[in-house]
């Protein structure tokens, strides 16, 4: 009997050994958000944007900041650390955010940092800071839910409605493989509130270019399937607004001897959400706006992929597109990619005009 107890006692210590020190969210500094800001070549400010949990179990999360400069995110880290009585915890963090300045600068260290990091996830969210990171994270916003919820719910919203989807894996992936150039949203601080004003997109790790909201949305159709979203057409001096219900995009690369040449095929199914006050069970009609909406998808793509040329980066992949072909040619890519003559062909049908009809 003494032996059967000694080792069931002996059991449960060796079982105690094993179970991780239980944290107290109470006890810990949740950071949710990160931000940088471009100081000089050699400084970088970071700010850490935390959900504080007072004791208490009516006690509501409140919105905590803190800020210091250093050469590295972790020296950063290190002074942040100074500035609390709790430690620090990373591990919940969903947004890092990036100022323009920053970015145009390069952001290659902190994107080392980001994927070496065991505590930072690979589904969170990258952006940039219009102006200021720490100005966006500090900011009080007419909002009940903590800024750093309010943050990354902006984000996720806008990816699943009108923005190309990514995050730190779709960045790093983009980053480090080769034919397709990464972006991620931009961010803007407008009195209380925040807004998604477009992407920016990368060539290797400095920002080069930046493009609206709408035109992110027109990227989007280029390269992913999409079920969901809105676009406006122009017709007859009406203003209608169509529901992308469905659309798909077929990217093919082709080569002529030494040449190469694109076709993007786009296949576009909708209903009308807003009318103008046309009549929308004339057959006739319905087919005028669906050419009309032909000729706009079609003219924006080009115009968009016309500014990825001048400024020499692809987010589309037709790159990545072409070096699937054994006939690639990388010297032959580059001499010809601002002049490659690519072909859009947009099939829009609409399904049906909603309650109008």
């Amino acid at each position: 009997m003494k032996k059967t107890v000694l080792i069931l006692f002996s059991s449960a210590l060796a079982l105690s050994g094993c179970i991780p020190q239980q944290q107290i969210l109470e006890e810990l500094q949740l950071i949710k958000t990160i931000g940088y800001d471009y100081v000089d070549d050699d400084v970088i400010l970071g700010t850490g944007g935390s959900t504080s949990i007072p004791h208490g179990q009516q006690s509501l999360p409140s919105d905590e900041s803190f800020s210091a400069s250093g050469h590295t995110s972790k020296q950063i880290r290190q002074k942040l650390q100074n500035e609390t009585t709790k430690p620090i915890v990373i591990g919940r963090v969903g947004v890092v955010l990036f100022s323009e300045t920053l970015a145009e600068h390069g952001i290659a260290a902190l994107l080392d940092n980001l994927q070496r990091d065991p505590e930072i996830g690979r589904d969170i969210y990258l952006a940039l800071a219009e102006k200021s990171a720490q100005e966006i994270i500090k900011a009080n916003y007419s909002t009940t839910i903590p800024t750093s919820n309010y943050i990354f719910d902006l984000i996720q919203q806008s990816m699943e409605q009108s923005l190309p989807k990514t995050n730190l894996h779709g960045f790093l992936y983009r980053y480090y493989g080769k034919g397709l150039d990464a972006f991620m949203p931009i961010v803007r601080q407008f009195d209380s509130k925040l807004i998604i004003t477009g992407i920016g997109i990368f060539k290797a790790d400095k920002l080069v270019q930046k493009i609206s909201a709408e035109d992110a949305y027109y990227l989007k159709m280029t390269s992913d399937k999409i079920e969901k979203g809105i676009f406006e057409v122009s017709y007859k001096g009406k203003n209608l607004s169509i529901e992308n219900l469905f659309s798909k995009p077929d990217l093919k690369i082709k080569k002529k001897g030494a040449h190469y040449y694109a076709e993007l095929n786009l296949e576009v199914k909708g209903r009308i959400s807003e009318g103008g006050g046309l009549r929308m069970t004339n057959k006739d009609v319905m087919r005028r706006i669906e050419l009309a909406t032909d000729k706009k998808v079609r003219t924006k793509i080009k115009q968009l992929i016309q500014s990825f040329k001048e400024n020499q980066v692809d987010p589309i992949g037709l790159k990545r597109k072409a070096m699937q072909n054994r006939s690639f040619s990388k010297k032959e890519w580059d001499q010809q990619y601002d002049k490659m003559p690519i072909d859009v062909n947009v099939k829009v049908t609409i399904l049906h005009a909603g309650i109008m009809e």
